[in-house]
């Protein structure tokens, strides 16, 4: 395989820097151009084609979604090759099939996928996501991510979440969602990783073909493998010309090139972090993106329904691998033949008037850019309409590099919800055209046992998914302003013809939204006859019958969400927390208190890992005090909340208040020189608590490039370090069980 890549090598360096329209056609001629017509009575699909160019013949096999494999000696239809229709009379409405249209022609074999079927039944629940979040952003976004999670619970999916710290070792973030996994393997069906989560590294081979990107590549993958082994013990290679990519035995990166089993979960991620060419911080980044995430989802923002295709690989109509071939692919099970244009990449995206909700852009890289298609820098200054991205060319497919080209369109001002680098292999895209998620397309990406591909790659494991893993492709409008009085519900329609609205109750003890019935397009109410004394929590969504070039399916838009107000859950109306003579009184107010069974006021150092200071039983006038006599020693700030359990034993959590402590001691912490001086730095300590101490240098990117640990007597310590690093900022992370301080350090 490795000695195929280097050869390939001539395939993404020859033809650097050209824009040939040839190419372009060239790689569509290796698809069968399938447009997709329903019928209802009775259900059956109708395909059509341009007849294939000196075509021999036609074979068309067909299977169930979840089968492995295809059954190559049982085509359901053998056509000649000029043939250029086909019904399936055979379907039955409500089920999905998938469709292989394999040509053989003189100049190729062209081949396409669908997914099809006739009136999809809809999609209630999708099980169980696993939100990881990194923990520098808990408080700053606690409100976009709060939104990020009703969103997702929206959308039929059941959200745990757990904030991670970016200096986390990979294998214990695997150890926390294969503990969820395990708990629920029937449920858990995927992993959103948001913000800088440790990335992990694996394998020996330059997936672009250069020498000088030989060795370990992000390998995500690793995330949403519960089974295979992952080892550290065979590679030892450090040609790269990126010291990530070096690989040492015992350096924590994995041998691993490819997955080594069938990948379990669905993995996504957005990480923009280390993108100094966008003016914004990485807060501001990522701000902007969840805005964006959660337009999309309830269609403040429309993109039409049209691809665009800007190939660069390619020389007097050679191509032997057929790289945007894939983009082609993908895009024609979606939209009809005349919606893919093959056009520049920013040119098509930027006027006022054109949107697109797919683009494919491939041509030589680097790791900010792709010839003729753009480069980060462009995606800095620009807002490119368009909001799923396909990319393809060398370096930029290692995507934890700075100002990397991968991640970009994530960070800009546009549309940009995800990103995958397409072409090494070819990704699966063609289920999204009937309602399946960006995750799902990753993870059948990934455990590819049965889709051809003109590239050398199957099951590498540097397949990554860039974006929120549970976003699909056509939303719908959703209901607005769900009211609930006694037993009935009412809401506002949604902006958009619909067949109707679907009402759901959730279950508080599984967390699941289970339907309770489905309205007519013009019924914007409901009566729940049965309903509960209780808290009972309701979710309508409006249901639209949605059209792709893959046949039709039921399509829900996201949830809107409402209560019964019988028993209106408990508000805190004021929580504040101030310092008075080494102690902290939190005073609270609070309102609705009828179905509460007790209130838990809770501590955190850190903001993220709290613990329960007190178990409070409500009273009758809802104020409430207490005064915290034993705090933490540290200079740190302290972080508080309020935890709400109900009768039902459904838990709700109040904001986070935060105050800073400053105690009356002789704790000091001095570093000096600073900057340092010849590598080496004086580190003092002086009433600080006993115990063994860790410290950290970090870099700018959020690795741990130094560590030190030794024991502290709680007297005066004067420790010298040898740092041994290049020249640059970085942080200085001192921390035991009951103290964590992070200073600024500059390295001459």
């Amino acid at each position: 395989m490795k000695k195929f890549l280097v050869n390939a090598t001539f395939c993404l360096i020859v033809f650097f820097g050209y824009k040939n329209c040839f190419a372009q056609d060239l790689n569509r001629t290796r698809i069968i151009e399938i447009t997709t017509q329903v019928q209802n009575s009775p259900a059956a699909l109708i395909f059509s084609w341009p007849a294939i160019n000196t075509g021999r013949q036609v074979s068309i096999f067909r299977k169930s979604k979840d089968d492995l494999d295809w059954d190559l000696n049982k085509p359901i239809a053998t056509l000649p090759g000029n043939a250029t229709t086909f019904t399936d009379n055979t379907v039955v409405e409500g089920i999905g099939y998938e469709y292989f249209f394999r040509g053989f022609g003189e100049n190729g074999n062209p081949y396409t996928y669908i997914y099809g079927g006739v009136n999809l039944t809809q999609t209630d629940n999708r099980g169980k996501l696993i939100l990881l979040v990194d923990d520098s952003f808990t408080i700053s976004l606690s409100a976009e991510l709060k939104r990020l999670e009703e969103d997702i619970e929206g959308d039929g999916w059941q959200v745990i979440r757990h904030n991670v710290n970016r200096n986390a070792t990979v294998p214990s973030v695997r150890a926390l969602i294969k503990a969820d996994y395990v708990s629920d393997p029937e449920n858990v069906k995927a992993v959103f990783l948001f913000g800088h989560i440790p990335v992990p590294y694996s394998g020996d081979i330059a997936w672009d073909s250069h020498p000088d990107h030989n060795g370990a590549w992000p390998a995500d993958g690793y995330y949403g493998d519960m089974v295979g082994v992952w080892t550290d013990r065979t590679v030892n290679t450090t040609q790269a010309s990126r010291p990530q990519n070096h690989n040492i035995i015992g350096d924590g990166k994995f041998d691993q090139n490819y997955l080594p089993a069938l990948t379990t979960l669905q993995v996504g991620r957005v990480d923009l972090s280390n993108m100094p060419n966008f003016r914004n911080t990485e807060e501001e980044l990522l701000k902007r993106y969840l805005k964006k995430d959660h337009d999309f989802r309830h269609k403040i923002f429309t993109a039409q329904q049209q691809a665009v295709i800007d190939n660069n690989f390619g020389l007097d109509g050679f191509d032997s691998s057929f790289y945007a071939s894939c983009g082609w692919r993908s895009f024609v099970a979606m939209f009809i033949p005349s919606a893919l244009k093959a056009a520049d990449y920013f040119r098509s995206t930027l006027p006022a008037n054109s949107s697109y909700l797919w683009a494919y852009g491939a041509g030589g890289g680097n790791y900010t850019s792709a010839q003729g298609v753009g480069s980060t820098s462009d995606f800095s200054f620009h807002a490119p309409k368009a909001v799923f991205h396909m990319l393809f060319g060398s370096y930029f497919g290692d995507w934890d590099s700075e100002n990397n080209f991968l991640r970009a369109p994530l960070a800009s001002r546009g549309w940009g919800l995800s990103s995958c680098w397409a072409g090494r292999p070819y990704w699966i895209n063609h289920h999204t055209a009937l309602g399946e998620t960006l995750g799902y397309s990753a993870w059948i990406t990934m455990r590819n046992t049965c889709y051809q591909s003109d590239g050398p790659n199957f099951n590498q494991a540097s397949i990554a998914l860039m974006g929120d893993p549970t976003l699909r492709i056509h939303p719908v409008a959703p209901p607005t302003n769900l009211l609930v009085v006694n037993k009935q519900l009412t809401w506002v329609a949604s902006a958009e013809p619909v067949k109707g609205y679907c009402v759901y109750l959730k279950n508080t003890t599984s967390g699941v939204y289970n339907l309770l019935a489905t309205t007519t397009s013009t019924t914007t109410t409901y009566t729940h006859i049965n309903a509960s004394p209780n808290i009972n929590y309701y979710m309508v969504r409006a249901l639209k019958l949605e059209t792709s070039n893959s046949g039709s399916y039921n399509n829900l838009s996201q949830g809107a969400f409402g209560f019964t107000d019988n028993v209106l859950p408990l508000q805190i109306t004021k929580h504040t927390a101030k310092l008075n003579n080494n102690t902290v009184v939190n005073y609270w107010e609070a309102k609705n208190q009828i179905d509460v069974n007790f209130i838990n006021l809770q501590r955190s150092t850190n903001g993220f890992d709290f613990v329960t200071l007190a178990k409070i039983t409500p009273n009758k006038t809802g104020i409430y005090s207490f005064t915290d006599t034993q705090l933490p020693t540290t200079n740190n700030t302290i972080y508080y909340r309020l935890q709400i359990v109900d009768n039902n034993a459904t838990e709700q959590l109040g904001d986070v208040v935060a105050v800073n402590v400053k105690l009356n001691s002789i704790a000091e912490v001095t570093i000096y020189p600073n900057p340092v001086i010849a590598n080496q730095i004086n580190l003092k300590l002086s009433g600080l608590p006993k115990g063994t101490y860790k410290v950290m240098v970090i870099n700018s990117m959020g690795l741990n490039v130094k560590e030190f640990n030794f024991y502290y007597d709680g007297k005066t310590l004067i420790k010298n370090l040898g740092l041994n690093i290049d020249a640059g900022v970085y942080m200085l992370n001192i921390a035991t069980e009951n103290y964590n301080e992070t200073r600024k350090i500059l390295v001459d």
